[in-house]
This record gives C-alpha cells, sequence and structure tokens, in this order.
C-alpha cells in the first residue's frame, strides 16, 4: 500500500473506531438504571472506546512488533464489544436496530483488524 493510502486508510479508520465508541455511549444513555444494565454498560463503554484509543496508539507504534501489540489488543476489545452488543440485543429488544448496526460495525473492525494481524504476524515468520 503506498504511503499516502496507508496514512488516509489509517485516519480513516482511526475516525470510524471513535465514532463507533461515542455511538455505544450514545446508545447507553438509553439503558434504565438496572443493576445488569450498568455493569454492561460499563463493559461494553469500556471495551468500544479501548478499541478507539488503542488503535490510535497503534498508529503511533515505534516498531511493528509494539504494532502487532497494540492491534492485538483492539482486536480482543472488538471482539469483546461484539460480545456485549449481542447480550444486549437478547435483553434489550427494544433497541434491537440500534444495536445491530453497532454489531455489524464492530464486526467488520473486527475483519479489517483480524486481516491487518494476520498480515503482521506472517511478516515475523519471514
Amino acid at each position: 500500500m503506498e504511503n499516502t493510502t496507508k496514512i488516509k486508510f489509517v485516519n480513516k479508520l482511526k475516525a470510524r473506531t471513535k465514532k463507533a465508541a461515542i455511538d455505544v455511549i450514545f446508545l447507553t444513555r438509553n439503558f434504565q438504571q438496572k443493576k445488569e444494565l450498568q455493569v454492561i454498560t460499563y463493559q461494553i463503554v469500556k471495551s468500544s472506546t479501548s478499541v478507539a484509543a488503542n488503535y490510535r496508539a497503534a498508529s503511533r507504534a515505534i516498531s511493528e512488533r509494539a504494532l502487532y501489540s497494540k492491534m492485538k489488543i483492539v482486536e480482543e476489545e472488538a471482539d469483546e464489544t461484539v460480545f456485549w452488543l449481542e447480550i444486549l440485543q437478547e435483553i434489550a429488544p427494544e433497541l434491537e436496530p440500534k444495536i445491530k448496526n453497532l454489531e455489524m460495525e464492530y464486526v467488520e473492525i473486527l475483519k479489517i483488524i483480524a486481516k491487518t494481524n494476520k498480515t503482521l504476524r506472517l511478516k515475523f515468520k519471514n
């Protein structure tokens, strides 16, 4: 990938992960103050914002190994966010359309990150 194209891609994904985290925060504002929803709210806000924050940190990595390390965290946190969104769909069916859209976004982000991590891992084998 050409350097300017790579920079544009990274910046676009930084903005996308940040927007997705903000969308999760806005979604959780609709929740009632039930104990189980408080726990899930804490977990999903934590994991979704971690995706954005760690991707941002990964874009400043000083080596490919540091990049891979941060990107693995991004992958794990994106997968955790998908998990919490799946749980929310089952316990808050009235919010299903909003939750489904967010889940699709995080699944797509997860696929991008997983593919990137696979490419990075292959570099280490050579």
